[in-house]
């Protein structure tokens, strides 16, 4: 096990690759992205609603669950979702567990906007995965499998303290892979 560099370089070389990936990578997916005509704020919001689900299974959260996730104020998050509500990306709607609160879910329009930039992402990755060797995608594999791992314990409780995520937005994501 001597051949092994110490912790310490392993991480320093993961993170120098994983921003060396990301710059390989961004060209690829860059004409699917700008042409969303959104803003930062706004494209934030579709996809903390994509990955959202509400205790009982259902997709979407509560607005004050969307302001605590971007961790903005409750008014910044409304003012956002009402353009949004606007441009027929999102619907809002009276909780029936609390008709003070608002549940907001992606319109089929908010939703097929998501699954294209996501299908492209996936597409690139598809056409990517022509170049790598059997050998290759397997050690590409057991990597991922290793990265789930990690994120399993690390758990939701950890993730939610540290990402500032809230616990509905996990609940069913296994289920969705």
């Amino acid at each position: 096990m001597g051949d092994v560099p110490p912790r310490e370089r392993l991480l320093e070389e993961i993170r120098q690759l994983g921003a060396a990936m990301h710059r390989a990578m961004a060209p690829t997916c860059t004409k699917d992205w700008v042409d969303v005509d959104l803003t930062m704020s706004q494209l934030k919001i579709l996809f903390v609603l994509h990955g959202g689900v509400l205790p009982n299974g259902d997709r979407g959260l509560r607005v004050g669950e969307v302001a605590h996730s971007l961790g903005v104020t409750l008014p910044t998050v409304t003012a956002v979702m009402d353009k949004l509500v606007e441009r027929g990306l999102v619907r809002r709607a009276e909780d029936p567990r609390d008709r003070r609160q608002h549940l907001c879910r992606l319109t089929p329009a908010g939703q097929g906007l998501i699954d294209r930039l996501i299908d492209s992402h996936r597409a690139y990755h598809e056409r990517l995965h022509e170049f790598l060797t059997d050998k290759e995608l397997a050690i590409i594999l057991q990597g991922m499998r290793l990265l789930i791992g990690a994120v399993e314990r690390f758990g939701v409780g950890a993730a939610d303290d540290a990402l500032n995520v809230p616990r509905s937005a996990f609940n069913g994501a296994a289920a969705r892979r």
